[in-house]
């Protein structure tokens, strides 16, 4: 039997759903449910399992379990799992393969087609990176689809449309949120406008709300728990999927009662939908917001729409469904299943990527045609225009990178604050450390070639003089050059077209981590990636301390004085530790001295704060914790704060060895 399978790899749950023939189908993942928990524990023996039976054991040990992790996707920082690391992708593959298992043992074979599904807001490198979930898998090259053009197809195939209807995809999930305007037409469904997405936004925000506000009513009950203590960590893990369910009983009750069972106290806290709202409704107002602003981008008004599908799970909370009638009003239709239009959607949309492969005939179905797409980089939440896509991959797919700002970031060195701007960390001069030798090589991959770049000069073109010649016509003939120096790889443009990095010209970039780059044009020029193959740095004698120990791990970049009693670490100029890092948020995180110690406090960063590899609210620090944020790492040295930047990804978030 010949069918085609869609993947819906949420943030929260995964569904999937089979389509043979016209008419797709869920499968059924779960023993108690359609969809799949995404969830992962990693059993003593090494063995990895997901779904609800990596939930039952995240209860008795949940340093073994990780949840939320797609949100993690493209982060240099791995997941911590019982003392190991596992990268993203890898965790996402093994979510894939289950389903992919679970699929083949209920159809007797597996399926010969399979696409996975992203969200919207996305831009190419995320979507670059989500490629490797495939190839975890095993899968070979998946073909993709944006969450709301997969859910939109779905609609279109359900509902009679009318010509020229305008229907809003707003797409709240567990993890992010996205949302596209349609237009319909006879045979297939149009994309208006550019797609809008919110970052990091979706039903585990509303759950975290709702973990603060205990929090709050019980005088900090929570944040008072020691976290490296196993009946703390067992404890939390429980009210955390209470919270889950609290959210959702307050999408039909009233009010709820969450039990909190601390090691040394047990506590009910009653919450109401009322409170409940007033929690989560500055969230939902910025959804509202990208919504207002995707019809502004079509040229459309309020009034022009008539129709808002609601899709995910979190947009069954009533208060969604009402504040976008009042910003827009138009009426709202609730799919009798959100969490299963995505996948329902990817599986019509597989089938014709599957007939179109085949040349085989095959009936009319409404797919997206979409027209413009928008690669949101969410550490700036600048959208950056992108090529146009379809919602089947191109045989020569352009791979850009994206960066934050004005200018690429080249991570050189901790920025200095404005001359007028107080500073008060004061930075101290590094002690000399043992001797530290790293060796960095470099790899380039394009057209499906990998060249090992010896150290030196290397020439880039499309005359026959260069080292590596590029037969694409937007290529100058001299167009950049290679060049290792004091360990470090420089990469020059020297070109009449230009060199970009995320459709941004570039001249010159030190590179520090994995570029990709195009030649000659932001879309139709030569992809070129560039991976920084940094070998284990060679310390002469042993480290004597925390301070060489940290230089061991990675690249030192500076030492900052704890001799006041705040640090606050960002973006922006005006923090006491000031990173040059797209991953790094405007007002990242705060290291505060308390009478117990030092406390680290993430300041509601995008990409998170991570303490040992694990994502953290708030932590108490101690010299052994080495602390991620973005590309740098860092460790408490006496009175001293030691940054590295994260040359080894191998090692990031890893506790030095003492």
């Amino acid at each position: 039997m010949a069918y085609s399978l869609g993947v819906d790899l949420g943030t929260t749950f995964v569904a999937a759903a089979m389509c043979e023939g016209s008419q797709p189908e869920m499968v059924t993942l779960s023993a108690r449910s359609v969809v799949m928990p995404s969830a992962v524990y990693l059993s003593s023996n090494g063995r990895m399992v997901c779904g609800e039976v990596a939930l039952r054991q995240a209860l008795t040990d949940p340093g073994r379990a990780a949840q939320g992790f797609k949100r993690r996707l493209g982060d240099p920082i791995p997941v911590r799992l019982g003392g190991e690391s596992r990268q993203p992708t890898a965790l996402l593959g093994a979510l894939l393969s289950e389903v992919l298992r679970v699929v083949t043992e209920t159809e007797g074979a597996p399926p010969e087609q399979v696409m996975l599904t992203h969200p919207a807001s996305w831009g190419p490198f995320r979507r670059g990176v989500f490629e490797d979930v495939a190839l975890e898998a095993g899968l070979g090259d998946a073909p993709t689809v944006t969450e709301p053009a997969a859910a939109a197809a779905h609609y279109a195939a359900c509902r009679n449309l009318v010509e020229g209807e305008i229907v809003a995809v707003y797409d709240l999930g567990g993890g992010t949120f996205d949302v596209t305007v349609l237009r319909a037409h006879p045979d297939q469904v149009e994309i208006l406008g550019v797609p809008e997405g919110v970052e990091r936004l979706g039903g585990i925000d509303f759950d975290e709300s709702l973990y603060a506000h205990i929090d709050h009513e019980s005088g900090g009950a929570l944040s008072a728990l020691d976290l490296h203590e196993p009946r703390a960590g067992r404890a939390l893990a429980r009210l955390r999927q209470d919270c889950v369910l609290a959210k959702e009983a307050l999408s039909i009750d009233s009010d709820t009662i969450i039990p909190v069972l601390l090691p040394d106290q047990s506590f009910d806290v009653k919450v109401t939908r009322d409170q409940f709202e007033d929690l989560i409704r500055a969230q939902i107002e910025s959804t509202v917001g990208a919504l207002e602003r995707t019809l502004r981008s079509a040229h459309l008004a309020p009034s022009d729409v008539d129709a808002v599908l609601l899709v995910g799970g979190s947009s069954r909370i009533p208060l969604v469904a009402k504040m976008v009638t009042d910003a827009i009003g138009a009426p709202t239709v609730v799919d009798t299943h959100p969490k299963y239009a995505v996948a329902l959607g990817a599986a019509r949309l597989a089938t014709q990527t599957g007939l179109a492969a085949s040349h085989a005939p095959a009936a009319p179905l409404p797919l997206p045609v979409i027209d413009v797409c928008a690669a949101v980089a969410a550490d700036s939440m600048e959208t950056i225009a992108a090529p146009a896509v379809s919602y089947h991959q191109s045989s020569n797919p352009p791979m850009v990178d994206f960066g934050a700002g004005d200018h690429v970031p080249v991570v050189e060195g901790v920025a200095r604050p404005e001359p007028d701007v107080p500073f008060t960390g004061e930075r101290v001069p590094a002690p000399a450390p043992s001797r530290v030798d790293i060796k960095m090589g470099l790899r380039l991959v394009t057209d499906g070639r990998t060249i090992t770049v010896p150290p030196g000069r290397f020439m880039i073109g499309r005359d026959t003089d260069v080292q590596l010649n590029l037969a694409n016509p937007r290529v100058s003939r001299h167009h950049a050059v290679l060049e290792y120096s004091d360990g470090v790889w420089t990469f020059t443009d020297t070109s009449t077209n230009g060199t970009f990095l995320g459709g941004r010209s570039v001249s010159q970039l030190r590179i520090v981590r994995t570029l990709t780059l195009c030649l000659g044009d932001k879309t139709e020029g030569a992809t070129i990636q560039l991976i920084p193959d940094i070998a284990a740095p060679v310390v002469s004698g042993p480290p004597t301390d925390d301070f060489s120990r940290a230089v061991s791990q990675g690249q030192l970049t500076a030492v900052y004085s704890l001799s006041v009693g705040r640090l606050r670490i960002g973006r922006l100029p005006d923090n006491d530790v000031v990173l040059d890092d797209p991953l790094i948020s405007r007002r990242h995180a705060e290291l505060r001295r308390t009478p117990g110690g030092w406390q680290l406090v993430d300041l509601n960063s995008g990409n998170g704060t991570f303490v040992n590899g694990c994502r953290m609210r708030t932590a108490a620090i101690t010299p052994r914790d080495v602390i991620g944020l973005g590309q740098s790492l860092f460790q408490l040295d006496g009175d001293r704060l030691v940054q590295c930047f994260n040359s080894n990804k191998n090692a990031a978030g890893r506790p030095r060895s003492r």
